[in-house]
């Protein structure tokens, strides 16, 4: 009897296990895709400073990824060590939860000469 009793809830909480699983496992799911289906949006801005991984422009600081494509003024695909710094940019980029916007594209626009100022 007291064996009977002991597999009887053993089976209860290897159910309530498998369960909560199967429930974690959905959420995650339904989260994935709904990151997934975010359009990316654009915007015109101009690109004050430059790190390992980064770029920061105006009040946002933009995470690069590999696959994250620079685009000088003709068009050719150029290194984030290439990137002339302040320059005037279109940035495509996705919107993350719980971190800073992810570039996807960076299309240079022009170039910004700083002017010296007198002492």
């Amino acid at each position: 009897m007291y064996f009977y009793i002991k597999s009887q809830t053993i089976k209860c909480l290897v159910f309530v296990f498998i369960i909560q699983m199967i429930l974690i496992g959905a959420e995650n799911i339904w989260a994935q895709s709904d990151y997934n289906t975010v359009s990316p949006e654009q915007i015109l801005t101009t690109i004050e400073s430059k790190g390992r991984g980064f770029v920061e422009a105006g009040e946002f600081r933009f995470r690069l990824k590999e696959s994250t494509e620079l685009t000088d003024f003709r068009g050719n695909i150029v290194s984030l060590y290439e990137l002339p710094i302040p320059v005037e940019a279109i940035i495509v980029y996705q919107v993350m939860p719980h971190s800073d916007p992810c570039a996807l594209k960076i299309i240079l626009q022009r170039e910004i000469t700083r002017v010296p100022q007198p002492e």
